[in-house]
């Protein structure tokens, strides 16, 4: 029985499969984590100055924010629109508990907290909640933030009372 034809395919099977996984996944630097971390640091600042174009440069150009409540935001000038009409918003903090990344990709878990004034409405409201973002390396080596969904830790609020009917 001749072996040589045997030890040839599962030496090609070897190299195929080496060369499968010669792909090498690299994890974050730290300055792409400090990058990403600060990307949210921006946001909030712009947050606190109703900054809504320093907000929306985070963004990538084909960013979508996915919003509770409410259809989907695409693009970063959609976004932009969008921030410029959200209420005044005050101590508008954000932390980051969750960074991981892989080559291009990252993402950042974390939690954020502001107070939000609403015209006509007796007094500011804080709002409390938490975040996932998804980040992409850029070729000029900046972090944009491409995806990003958020809702809120409170309850919703409840409608007021229907009166009763009269007879």
């Amino acid at each position: 029985m001749n072996r040589v034809p045997d030890l040839t395919v599962l030496a090609v099977a070897i190299v195929a499969s080496l060369a499968c996984q010669s792909q090498t996944i690299v994890g974050l630097t730290a300055s792409d984590e400090a990058a990403v971390r600060q990307a949210l640091d921006i946001e909030m600042k712009a947050a606190n100055a109703a900054d809504a174009a320093g907000w929306a440069a985070v963004y990538a150009q084909d960013a979508v924010v996915l919003r509770p409540h409410a259809p989907a935001v695409q693009g970063r000038e959609a976004i932009q629109q969008w921030l410029a009409t959200l209420p005044p918003i005050s101590n508008a903090k954000g932390q980051g508990v969750e960074l991981v990344g892989y080559g291009d990709l990252a993402y950042l878990r974390g939690s954020y907290t502001m107070t939000f004034s609403l015209p006509g409405a007796p007094a500011p409201f804080d709002e409390q909640g938490k975040f996932l973002q998804i980040y992409r390396k850029q070729t000029d080596g900046s972090w944009k933030l491409t995806r990003e969904i958020y809702n809120s830790d409170l309850p919703p609020p409840m409608p007021p009372p229907v009166p009763p009917a009269k007879r």
